[in-house]
């Protein structure tokens, strides 16, 4: 997948997802990984419990992956 590639997927799933924090599930969708990947290797993305409720955050999802 080239850059140009990658950033349109971003621009069309900061479209589709307009919130700043997501689920698990939208999470995944945003970053493009499958479950698994995710539960093996995003263990130390950073999250927060909202009432028992994990949510992730958008712009710390970026930074994390700018960082990795």
């Amino acid at each position: 997948m080239t850059e140009i590639e990658v950033k349109e997927l971003r621009k069309l799933f900061k479209e589709y997802y307009p919130h700043e924090w997501m689920n698990k599930k939208q999470t995944i969708a945003y970053i493009g990984i499958a479950n698994n990947t995710f539960d093996s290797k995003f263990s130390d993305l950073p999250f927060h419990d909202v009432n028992g409720t994990i949510r992730y955050s958008k712009s710390e999802i970026d930074a994390f992956m700018k960082q990795h």
